[in-house]
């Protein structure tokens, strides 16, 4: 149910958050360009093992695209998509189905130099690393995306280490209800965003893009406790993939001493259902090989869940903070969850 906002600014109408809500709906707007050709979830594999599409080139030139538009040329941008995903075999080929993606979505209203958005060499460094970046991973969950399941837009916007700004763009979602039941591609699925210390919320995937204004509502705080039996399970998104770190997640949950049952999706997606109540818990414990997490993967989606009212942090209960650009190097693993079982989750971790 809607919730009435305060006298004051709207703050849906904040610069950052109107930017992040704009760019992420308009990923969705290209990547449906791309998934009504044939072959439009055809993938290449990048040096690293990991697959990408035109998709995911083009739904990150669009982003970037936006920033700039809104907050000019210099503005500092991490991607997960940049010059490896280009010089790879196929690489140029997706690259150039990506621009002719973006041609299609937005005409001569597009981006004047796309390539340069994607190719464009960064001189970060850990010492020069700015008070506030933006940070995009254009498809999270590109398995998911090449199989037809449920896929993630993600923007996110960092200053002072502090994530402060999230939206997803969940193409497939719908906006209430069973979060399996797919939505064709070319339907608007469901945008949520937020802003610190300002709330978080639900869109129609149309919404930053012309479509209706009415279409926004107040994701309601993830409190739930009370409305269930003690014996109601808790839902818990698990992984479709599986793998050891989906068998160590598993065991944390059933460490932690409540009852539950679990969802399987793929990506940031699973942050949605925790921040608009329609599942409980989700968590990323640590890599065996010590690996740290990427902002990209994950501060979208905390944002979000941390505004709608949900626990958003690490494993050790702290709050995820952005020390070494983006990598979370001083995190232990993720966690957004229903607060009524956060610290058992934390303590079954420990």
């Amino acid at each position: 149910m809607a919730a009435s906002r305060a006298a004051g600014p709207d703050p849906m109408k904040d610069p950052r958050l109107e930017c992040a809500t704009l760019a992420a709906a308009r990923g969705a707007q290209v990547a449906r360009v791309v998934l009504s050709w044939p072959d439009g979830r055809h993938c290449e594999s990048k040096p690293d093992g990991s697959p990408v599409s035109a998709a995911d080139l083009a739904i990150q030139i669009a982003v970037t695209w936006t920033i700039r538009e809104r907050f000019g040329a210099s503005e500092q941008i991490v991607g997960e998509e940049g010059e490896s995903s280009v010089s790879m075999p196929g690489g140029r080929a997706l690259l150039d189905r990506a621009v002719r993606a973006l041609r299609d979505a937005f005409g001569s209203a597009g981006p004047r130099d796309p390539e340069a958005m994607l190719l464009a060499e960064s001189t970060l460094t850990a010492e020069s690393w700015p008070r506030h970046w933006w940070t995009i991973d254009p498809i999270d969950g590109t398995k998911g995306f090449r199989s037809g399941r449920h896929f993630a837009i993600c923007v996110a916007r960092v200053e002072d280490s502090v994530p402060t700004v999230g939206a997803l763009s969940c193409p497939t979602m719908p906006r209430s209800g069973d979060p399996m039941a797919m939505q064709p591609a070319g339907d608007s699925g469901t945008l949520y965003g937020a802003l610190a210390g300002a709330g978080a919320w639900s869109l129609d995937g149309n919404a930053c893009a012309g479509g209706p204004s009415d279409a926004v509502r107040l994701v309601r705080p993830s409190d739930r406790a009370s409305q269930r039996g003690e014996s109601s399970p808790w839902i818990v998104c698990d992984s479709i993939e599986g793998g050891d770190r989906a068998e160590r997640m598993r065991g944390v949950v059933s460490r932690a001493g409540f009852p539950w049952t679990t969802i399987s999706l793929d990506s940031q997606c699973k942050y949605a259902l925790v921040a608009d109540g329609r599942a409980d818990a989700f968590m990323r414990v640590p890599s065996a090989k010590g690996r740290s997490e990427n902002a990209w993967d994950h501060v979208a989606g905390l944002v979000i869940c941390h505004e709608a009212g949900a626990f958003a942090g690490d494993l050790d209960g702290a709050a995820v903070r952005c020390v070494n650009g983006p990598d979370l190097t001083g995190n232990r693993g993720v966690l957004a969850c229903d607060r009524a079982i956060a610290d058992a989750i934390v303590r079954a971790a420990s």
